[in-house]
Parts: structure tokens; sequence; C-alpha cells
């Protein structure tokens, strides 16, 4: 009885802090960005295509560490549960530091989409504004951990387009 407590209890935890992904229909299992996907075909000059990379550097150097923090915590909220009378206290503030750092991660998120939309004219942002609100959004899992996704769809031409090797995926051959 404890031991299915305990599952109940890590999974409601694990599930209730999904991150969120994009992917392509045509990438399956391969994840891509939304805001890659919103920056094609805005005809971005040489020096905002070097502002926005320095953007996106900046901000995936400063989520690593707490890519790394959240991993750490998730192990050692892990860890207590396993133990046969897991510290309630313990387990709390487990989950409420990787709430947390979760939460470094999307403000970080935010604060490159700011950055990044600052970079752009005012007709590159309405057309990457209205790219980065498309798409199907579902739950998947993924290594044990759910992950919410945004599925974007696209034509033939982007499918054969976004690798130049990769065939169109199954919706987009008829296309």
């Amino acid at each position: 009885m404890r031991t299915i407590l305990l599952a109940a209890l890590l999974f409601t935890f694990t599930t209730g802090f999904a991150q969120e992904m994009t992917m392509t229909c045509c990438e399956g299992a391969h994840m891509h960005s939304g805001m890659e996907h919103g920056l094609k075909n805005l005809d971005l000059t040489p020096t905002q295509t070097e502002k926005i990379d320095a953007i996106k550097m900046e901000t995936e150097k400063s989520i690593i560490p707490v890519k790394s923090d959240i991993e750490l915590k998730r192990l050692d909220l892990d860890k207590e549960m396993k133990l046969e009378t897991p510290n309630r206290d313990k387990v709390m503030r487990f989950v409420k530091e990787i709430h947390d750092l979760e939460l470094k991660i999307k403000q970080a998120r935010v604060d490159q989409h700011l950055k990044v939309n600052s970079v752009l004219t005012s007709e590159q942002r309405v057309k990457f504004s209205k790219k980065m609100h498309k798409g199907t959004k579902m739950d998947v899992t993924e290594g044990g951990r759910e992950h919410r996704v945004k599925i974007i769809h696209k034509s033939a031409e982007g499918c054969k387009g976004e690798s130049g090797v990769r065939a169109p995926c199954d919706k987009h051959k008829t296309e």
C-alpha cells in the first residue's frame, strides 16, 4: 500500500511540473524550438541574425546550470521518496525548489523572446508573433517524463526545406 501511495505521489509531482517543448510534425522525436520556427522566413539582416544568435547563446548558457540543478534536485527528491518513511517537509522543499528552478527557465525564455522581439522590425514582429502562436499542443511521455509538445504543421516545401535531406512527412506527401 505504501509503495502505491509513494508511486502516486511521485507521479503527481513529476507530471505536475511537465516541461514544454516544440516539434514539427516532420521531425518525429527530434525537438525543435518554437523560436527557430518563428524566425524562419523573416528576411533577417546579417546584423539581426548575429544579434539574435548572441541572445540565444546567452540564454542557453544561463539555462544549462539551472537544468543541472533541477536534475540534482529530482535525484534528491527520488532518493527521499524511496525511503521507508519519507520526510514530508524535505519532499515539499524539493518540490518547491524544482518548481522555482523551472520558473527561472521559463522567465529566461520569456526574456529571450522579448530581447529577440526588440531586434526585429515591426513587420517582422507581426510575422514572428503569428508563427509563434501557430500549432497544436498535446502531452507526450519521453524518458519517463511527461512533456507538453507543440506540434507545428508545415507545408511539403517546409518539410523538404528543413534539412534538404529528409522527405516530407506522411501528412504533407499529398500536399
